[in-house]
């Protein structure tokens, strides 16, 4: 993705197909299309590779957000805390992008525990990196966070379901 100087990062693309899929958009999948690929030149294989992988990490996305086991696994680097920590960031941050896309309907559409949700996940997109320590401890406060944004995409997710069918 880099090689193809993709606008965002990997974690941050796949915070916005989350996202983008809970929004309730009548069809995420143009959508989706419309925002990320744009940038990617259609007569270039290297561009072309990148929306294939694109296209996997969309579909992938779409079954496991729709899965009642709760099978959806963010998009993290397997790397030291920094990188996890700038990838929960990039994710937050692409998640609500994903979500606003939808536009200001979809705040008013949701519950108060939806707005509390959506507000805390926020505030992850705006951790600030360089105040991460760098000890033990740290891994389980990212754990923590991943968890967090799991369980809080996906219950936006089904909140959304709820009130688009």
């Amino acid at each position: 993705m880099r090689r193809c100087r993709f606008a965002f990062a990997p974690a941050e693309a796949h915070g916005i197909a989350v996202g983008l899929l809970s929004s309730g958009q009548a069809d995420p999948t143009a959508v989706w299309q419309a925002e990320l690929y744009t940038e990617l030149a259609t007569d270039d294989l290297l561009a072309q590779e990148c929306r294939a992988l694109l296209d996997r990490v969309y579909a992938t996305v779409a079954q496991q957000i729709a899965d009642p086991g709760l099978t959806l696994r963010l998009f993290l680097p397997e790397a030291a805390p920094e990188a996890i920590v700038i990838a929960l960031r990039d994710w937050a941050q692409g998640f609500l992008f994903g979500l606003g896309l939808a536009g200001d309907r979809l705040e008013a559409s949701l519950s108060n525990d939806g707005r509390e949700l959506l507000q805390q996940v926020y505030e992850v997109a705006q951790l600030d990196v360089s105040r991460m320590a760098q000890d033990e401890a740290v891994y389980e406060d990212l754990m923590q966070i991943e968890e967090f944004l799991r369980v809080a995409a996906v219950s936006l997710y089904a909140e959304r379901q709820s009130t688009t069918c």
